[in-house]
């Protein structure tokens, strides 16, 4: 804006110069009485409605002169004026200029300003990038102050005070720096350290799958003597599957008939409709996946789907010489599929058997009734009120499902974490769901004796839910928590 002062100044020297030209003992002096003097109005007003300073000079169309001389001395002074209008319109223009950039300077200084009172308020997270940016602005900020500090029409006081508003933000954001600049640090490197993490252990699973697959011929038959008495399990190698999204089920083999084949079934969780369990959880499925090979399931390339007549519940399903055996949802009934013909056999089990989650284990997932195969055959593994609770085996004829001999032994099933059977020999783990599970107890069928033993089983993932033994390739099938996995046997020789 232009000062009011410098208008007066210029109304003085306008009149100056109208003196000189028409006042008496000026340059201008008439030489003869034909000399006609018309005067100069000048107006100043000190300034618009807006503020804003206003200056107008009126300057006479023409100043009547007698002689050549006077004419070129009017010619002076028209030049002399012009060239003060153009250093007017210059100094306007530089004060025009500068109150832009100080209105720049002013809505950067409050965009900082807010944001400081944010971050002291905890309104908003800095991390380091925007501290870069917050730097950034500021050196534009000083780069402004410097270029107006050069320009000698501009107070220096105004230049003196931003500078030190400037100077003050600067030591705000380097405060803050300090106290969070170590937090916001560390934080990175924590997340930084996980991601390096999180792409190691995907490396190692794939490196696994991969190890897995290609370095066993799954077709080949076990060598091992599985009578001999159990050692050692190894870790558990995650096999995947990319259509599973259920964190309950279970996944075999036949070891009889197509023995290359996978099959897959996941329990879901659904509610009763009514009776005593009404709006109770239930875990059950009639659908079961099958893949041709091992590498097809890796792959996720599905070759049928079966769909059951009847539900299984619970993840005790076990695949044996071309059927499907399992136990009927919510019956005492347990049943055999024919895959080849679409046949369903049922059969009755004992009155008292425990269903709906009284006898599974561990884990639930209505594992009540669990189908077990190995060398000798198949075999159904439950409990019933008049055992009060404990492990019950019975062998079965796989043609009828009739039981041809049963055994009862001292465990509570509910206190076991899975069971599957070996070698004629009942084998229990303690839990479900931790790195230091273990194989600690087995009954043989073959001289009716138990035993406590300690044989550590690794729950990977720490929800194993099933856990079955094929005694093709000697192997523990294990569904941990979606995660399907197999264990290598170790027999003492």
């Amino acid at each position: 804006m232009l000062d009011i002062t410098m208008c007066r100044v210029l109304y003085v020297v306008l009149r100056l110069f109208t003196i000189l030209a028409v006042g008496s003992g000026g340059l201008l002096e008439p030489r003869s009485s034909t000399f006609k003097e018309e005067s100069v109005p000048l107006s100043v007003r000190n300034t618009s409605s807006d503020g804003t300073c206003i200056c107008r000079i009126e300057i006479p169309a023409t100043v009547h002169c007698s002689s050549t001389e006077d004419k070129k001395n009017e010619e002076s002074i028209r030049e002399q004026l012009a060239d003060i209008s153009s250093r007017l319109d210059h100094h306007v223009n530089v004060i025009d200029e500068q109150d832009s950039a100080i209105m720049s300077l002013s809505d950067d200084m409050s965009s900082v300003l807010d944001k400081l009172e944010r971050i002291e308020s905890g309104d908003i997270v800095v991390t380091r990038p925007e501290y870069n940016g917050f730097r950034q602005e500021i050196e534009n900020m000083e780069t402004l102050l410097a270029l107006l500090r050069e320009n000698s029409t501009f107070s220096t006081d105004i230049v003196a005070t931003l500078e030190a508003e400037v100077r003050n933000i600067t030591s705000v954001i380097r405060t803050l720096e300090d106290e969070e600049g170590s937090n916001n640090y560390q934080l990175q490197s924590e997340v930084d350290s996980l991601k390096r993490k999180l792409l190691q252990c995907q490396q190692e699973d794939v490196n696994e799958r991969v190890s897995v697959f290609f370095s066993y011929d799954w077709d080949r038959r076990g060598h091992a003597d599985p009578c001999e008495k159990l050692s050692n399990v190894s870790a558990p190698f995650t096999m995947g599957g990319r259509i599973c999204t259920s964190t309950r089920g279970t996944w075999f083999r036949d070891p009889l008939k197509d023995r290359r084949k996978i099959y897959l079934l996941t329990v879901t969780s659904t509610r009763y409709a009514g009776g005593s369990r009404s709006n109770q959880a239930m875990y059950a499925n009639n659908t079961v996946v099958v893949f041709a090979s091992m590498k097809d399931f890796q792959i996720g390339r599905i070759t049928r789907r079966i769909m059951l007549t009847e539900y299984c519940q619970g993840t005790g399903m076990v695949a044996y010489n071309g059927s499907l055996y399992h136990h009927i949802w919510n019956k005492r009934q347990i049943a055999k599929y024919d895959i080849a013909l679409g046949h369903l056999l049922k059969s009755e089990l004992p009155p008292d058997t425990n269903v709906e989650n009284s006898g599974a284990y561990k884990s639930s997932s209505n594992s009540d009734v669990d189908f077990a195969v190995d060398e000798s055959g198949l075999w159904v593994i439950y409990s019933t009120t008049s055992s009060n609770g404990v492990i019950v085996i019975s062998k079965l004829d796989p043609e009828t499902l009739l039981r041809i001999e049963t055994w009862r032994t001292s465990v509570t099933k509910t206190s076991q974490g899975n069971c599957f059977m070996m070698c004629q020999v009942l084998h229990c783990t303690n839990s479900y769901n931790t790195h230091a599970d273990k194989i600690n107890y087995y009954f043989d069928t073959k001289t009716a004796v138990e035993s406590f033993i300690y044989v550590p089983i690794d729950s990977k993932f720490l929800a194993t839910y099933a856990l079955s033994y094929n005694p093709y390739d000697q192997k523990l099938y294990g569904w941990d928590n979606g995660h399907q996995v197999i264990y290598q046997l170790l027999f003492d020789e």
